[in-house]
């Protein structure tokens, strides 16, 4: 937790009747949520509520406080707590992008797909695209997908590549291979559900040559690959590709 932990310590050591404290927690509270998104650790998320709680108790209509604790809540299947949050969000700032993003996530969860894809959209109307706005869309996306159309298929793919190449310019090591591996993985379901079977293949081992990955999607990678290569139970591609040395989009 390391520079985040520290600041939530000096910021409990005042008063939060401060009103030149409040921002404090606010800050605070979206540093551990933005750890949390580019870790995939909800363990983040956690630490994230009770900043941001802090926060909205004094300042209750700040939708980035609502946004950034309804997206917390969101991630730890909150989901109750955190539509009306991120509801009053956007009736405050119709135009904040967190506060879609959280919301198209929430919907995405919830089975309402449609309604998923237009809070998604608009996220992407009022920002850049993201790592998180493009891989939640693409999860979206792969969610409610028909892949007995190739449509539906092109559209996972086409907002997984450009994550894959956004990840690709984190600095820090850990995080860009974590975030590639996830991308990995869904794009070798992808290929798993239109029957290109050597194509999913690569992709998971492609995981496996990433040692940062997490070890979830490792594990994940593993079975998979065991099922696809004749040592499962199920599925045998036509032929098994060599490893990649070199993971690449």
């Amino acid at each position: 937790l390391g520079k985040p932990q520290e600041a939530l310590e000096n910021a409990l050591e005042g008063s939060a009747n401060d009103p030149t404290l409040l921002l404090g927690y606010l800050a605070i509270g979206r540093a551990y949520l933005a750890v949390g998104v580019d870790t995939f650790n909800p363990d983040y998320y956690s630490a994230a509520l009770w900043p941001l709680k802090t926060y909205l108790t004094y300042t209750p209509d700040d939708h980035r406080g609502l946004a950034s604790l309804g997206r917390a809540q969101v991630n730890l299947g909150q989901y109750e707590e955190a539509i009306t949050l991120l509801n009053y969000a956007i009736e405050l700032q119709d135009r904040y992008t967190p506060a879609y993003l959280a919301r198209g996530i929430l919907n995405a969860e919830m089975g309402e797909y449609e309604l998923a894809i237009d809070d998604l959209t608009l996220a992407r109307r009022y920002s850049t695209a993201t790592f998180d706005l493009l891989v939640s869309t693409g999860q979206a996306y792969f969610i409610m997908g028909d892949f007995s159309i190739i449509g539906d298929f092109n559209d996972t793919l086409d907002f997984i590549n450009p994550a894959i190449a956004v990840a690709n310019e984190e600095t820090d090591l850990s995080i860009r291979e974590i975030k590639i591996a996830e991308c990995y993985a869904l794009r070798a379901q992808v290929y798993e559900n239109i029957d290109q079977l050597d194509a999913a293949i690569r992709e998971w081992r492609w995981i496996l040559n990433l040692e940062n990955a997490r070890p979830e999607t490792r594990a994940m990678a593993e079975t998979h690959l065991a099922e696809l290569t004749g040592q499962g139970p199920t599925r045998t591609p036509t032929s098994s590709p060599s490893d990649t040395p070199t993971p690449t989009p």
